[in-house]
């Protein structure tokens, strides 16, 4: 299956009893790194242990179904994959403009990892320049402050 738009999907997998062991699924996004893929299994069962299974930008998944050794109990089992990112927009360099900010600056990104980070203030001749501020990280890897002091106009790049 082929992934076109422009928008996050959902494939809801079919009943693993009713699949075929020799039947693979292969979902490719080759168009878009900005959205995300969400994988999900009958009620009650799994894709290798888990709930859902989610494919961030471009890449593909194989999916067949499997029995479980132990229990004798099918399940959906990725057999190939292949992604660049392990979450959305990584790998994507953002930017946010600030204009007249007073003091700390917040910043939310929701990226589940510690982003490299550059601060770049108006030198007020018509450039900018990399002021050397302490950026700190939050310890849940969804947040930064810029530790700016006095009035500053400027921009942050993060990836």
């Amino acid at each position: 299956f082929t992934i076109k738009g422009g928008t996050n999907y959902d494939v809801i997998l079919p009943d693993v009893n009713t699949v075929s062991p020799s039947s693979v699924y292969k979902f490719k996004n080759l168009d878009n790194n900005l959205i995300r893929g969400t994988f999900t299994p009958v009620s009650g069962q799994n894709i290798e242990g888990e709930d859902l299974f989610y494919l961030y930008g471009k890449g593909y998944v194989s999916l067949k179904v499997k029995t479980d050794v132990n229990t004798g109990a099918p399940f959906w089992s990725i057999v190939d994959f292949s992604s660049l990112f392990s979450s959305l927009g990584h790998g994507e360099t953002k930017h946010i403009d600030f204009v007249n900010n007073d003091g700390l600056l917040v910043v939310e990104h929701n990226l589940g990892y510690t982003p490299t980070t550059q601060v770049w203030v108006n030198d007020g001749l018509g450039g900018f320049t990399d002021p050397n501020v302490d950026v700190d990280h939050a310890s849940n890897k969804d947040s930064f402050t810029v530790n700016l002091e006095g009035v500053n106009s400027g921009f942050i790049l993060y990836v």
